[in-house]
């Protein structure tokens, strides 16, 4: 797996092909990541699209990291997506939760076909209620107050260390 890094401010972070993120702190130009999409070509192998499933997890999982450091209560009720796209025409969403201290649970929310005909148009409905789960998982970890900082913790040494998480990124 590739990395990605910013060597000035020393964070590092799985390359993914769309971040959806929440930036809230614009003072400090900081983003925090709701969801992560990832997109492969069509004909992509099977390595491809096994390694494409792992980035969007380890991703979801350094999201769901840094909502456990912020209220560990009510952690347990928030699911954070993924959404792979393969090929031209297919597309599965995950998510990943937290089910006990320490058991990360991913689960497959569903897969659909796009359709590519007019025959198959009906099978159209799926895709969007597929976009629309989606959609709504990634606003329900926007309300949960991700906000790209500790909110337990003074300013002074909130993501000031070398070992900044993935999830916060300089814009």
């Amino acid at each position: 797996m590739r990395e990605s890094a910013d060597m000035e401010n020393r964070t590092t972070g799985l390359k993914v092909y769309l971040r959806f993120l929440k930036g809230t702190l614009s003072r400090r130009r900081k983003e925090a990541d709701k969801a992560n999409c990832e997109v492969s070509k069509m004909g992509a192998g099977h390595i491809k699209i096994t390694s494409d499933r792992t980035k969007l997890l380890i991703e979801s999982k350094a999201i769901l990291d840094h909502l456990i450091k912020e209220e560990l209560e009510n952690v347990k009720e928030i699911a954070v997506p993924a959404l792979q796209l393969i090929g031209r025409n297919r597309a599965t969403l995950y998510s990943i939760n937290l089910a006990a201290n320490a058991l990360y649970v991913a689960v497959n929310e569903g897969t659909t076909v796009i359709p590519n005909h007019i025959s198959h148009i009906k099978n159209f409905r799926e895709v969007i209620m597929l976009l629309f789960k989606f959609k709504n998982a990634t606003k329900n970890v926007m309300a949960f107050g991700l906000d790209g900082e500790n909110s337990s913790s003074n300013s002074n040494n909130s993501n000031n260390s070398n070992n900044s998480p993935s999830w916060v990124r300089e814009s």
